[in-house]
């Protein structure tokens, strides 16, 4: 069963901060009680900008709608009470959300898909859950291979936020295919499982029923998922009115691919420890000079680049690279 949302705790509509998955809700509260919701990571906000915000782009391509349907003002409601959160994993996405935006308007996707990654793990690579599920996305072993990922003990690429993104909205154009373009029916089945939902819309054929999302006997996560990923972006359009901040993204670094060396580099077979660690040096000051996120938000996937990606490779050489990212984060 290919899906990539449905292994997260099971949550309800009246639970935690408006029902995040339980490694999304975690990173919001500690950021919260870090006192990060309001400034998120030293991002500024709209009222503040300077130029183009990429979120004023991506809210302006919203196009799913149903922001008026009872089940998502529902939650819309639930949200509003719960803005300190929301404005604080927003804030944790600082970091990555150009690039993840980017992808999905090179494919022509709709936009809202920026929003997945928040509702399963909180913009947190390091995020897993109870069945395995791991990185932004929470993409199971099984699915993850099968979409390209390379996942072993030294090298999970679930973590890698490029990569990642790319094998997820691979994932989210397959299932759109299969389910003729309906865009709701998609997330319900990367949330639940293609095999549940294509059931259910059998089940209603047959029994003459509609078989849009709103008329499908689905799981609670799954009738809940989908209303929360619409009401969120409904709340974007008119986020005063909910006590939503919008961060300013104006620019951040893109994250360099994972061992890219020069030729002549190649040719002199550097030691591997030394060059993680000289990567890990120079992607923070490039960081840190083109960003207004400081460290927080981007040393937690140090590790994740600089990890070997042979089994057999030397754990010496890695330490360096560890002990450094450990100093970073302090």
């Amino acid at each position: 069963m290919l899906a990539g949302g449905c292994h997260n705790v099971m949550y309800t509509a009246s639970q935690g901060l408006s029902g995040l998955s339980a490694a999304a809700e975690a990173e919001s509260r500690k950021l919260a009680s870090s006192g990060l919701q309001e400034t998120a990571a030293g991002q500024e906000y709209r009222g503040a900008a300077r130029g183009a915000n990429v979120w004023d782009s991506i809210i302006s391509d919203f196009r799913l709608g149903n922001g008026q349907r009872a089940q998502v003002i529902h939650h819309k409601n639930i949200m509003r009470t719960t803005a300190h959160g929301m404005n604080a994993l927003l804030g944790r996405s600082s970091p990555y959300i150009k690039t993840i935006y980017g992808e999905i308007r090179e494919r022509g996707l709709p936009a809202e898909l920026v929003l997945v990654p928040l509702f399963e793990s909180g913009f947190k690579v390091e995020s897993k859950s109870h069945m395995g599920a791991v990185g932004f996305w929470q993409m199971t072993p099984i699915t993850a291979r099968h979409f390209g990922l390379r996942v072993t003990k030294y090298n999970d690429e679930r973590r890698d936020v490029r990569r990642s993104t790319d094998a997820a909205l691979d994932l989210l154009a397959y299932l759109n295919k299969k389910f003729d373009g309906d865009w709701l029916l998609t997330l319900a089945a990367y949330n639940c499982g293609i095999t549940r939902v294509t059931n259910a819309v059998k089940r209603n054929k047959a029994a003459g029923l509609p078989t849009d999302f709103w008329h499908l006997n689905l799981p609670r996560e799954t009738k809940n998922y989908v209303p929360r990923i619409l009401a969120l972006a409904s709340i974007m359009k008119d986020s005063g009115s909910y006590g939503i901040r919008i961060p300013n993204v104006i620019d951040h670094p893109v994250r360099p691919e994972r061992n890219v060396i020069t030729a002549k580099a190649q040719a002199k077979k550097p030691d591997a420890g030394r060059m993680a660690v000289l990567g890990s040096v120079t992607y923070l000051y490039s960081a840190l000079r083109s960003s207004d996120a400081g460290v927080s938000g981007l040393a937690s996937d140090l590790l994740v680049r600089v990890a070997p990606e042979k089994n057999e490779a030397d754990g010496l050489k890695f330490a360096s690279a560890v002990s450094f990212s450990n100093a970073v984060a302090d």
